[in-house]
């Protein structure tokens, strides 16, 4: 009887065991994801923001200032592009999009990356707009 009663102890300490082990690798599981979308995210954001900042400096320059600058879209992009004076991006994380963008003080015109990588990014005034491409 004593070691039938010891054994269910042991069983009973190792389900509770993997069930505290098994709660905190689920945790920390989660608390993984959450710091890489939150990354994710705030790499776009610091692109379209640098964007936005270049373009408005070449634009007050004036034609024919140029910047060329390297920058790194994450994965998971949808879309980008740009609405008069407002450079934008849609990224899918999970079910969820998050719209980024950020807004000029010129009319933008041209093309954005949306793969993922490292691009150069060429922004260049031209009479009454600024044009971006990669």
């Amino acid at each position: 009887m004593e070691k039938s009663q010891a054994a269910l102890e042991y069983l009973i300490l190792s389900a509770v065991l993997t069930l505290i082990i098994s709660a905190v690798l689920w945790y920390s599981f989660s608390i993984n994801t959450n710091a890489s979308i939150q990354v994710r995210i705030s790499q776009l954001e610091s692109f379209v923001n640098s964007l936005k900042e270049k373009s408005d400096i070449v634009c007050f320059q004036g034609r024919p200032a140029k910047l060329t600058f390297s920058a790194y879209i994450p994965s998971g992009v949808t879309s980008a592009g740009f609405d008069n004076h407002t450079v934008y991006y849609r990224i899918r994380i999970d079910s969820t999009t998050t719209y980024i963008s950020s807004t000029s003080l010129c009319k933008l015109n041209g093309s954005l990356p949306v793969n993922e990588g490292t691009y150069n990014i060429i922004v260049e005034a031209q009479e009454g707009y600024v044009n971006v491409t990669f």
